[in-house]
């Protein structure tokens, strides 16, 4: 495998795994809109995201 195509696919799975972070914390978002606003929010993505979802 050269550089190019090793790089594209870092890239392509930095990109897959953010949006699979966001899709997951956010409340308001189509992935989890059916959940209740008093609900807590748990995310799999520690850090920053963790506190945004709460």
């Amino acid at each position: 495998m050269n550089r190019r195509k090793f790089l594209a696919i870092a890239e392509g799975s930095i990109v897959v795994a953010g949006t699979t972070c966001y899709a997951l914390s956010d409340g308001s978002n189509l992935v989890r809109a059916d959940l209740k606003q008093d609900t807590p929010l748990k995310s799999p993505c520690p850090g920053y995201f963790a506190e945004i979802a709460q």
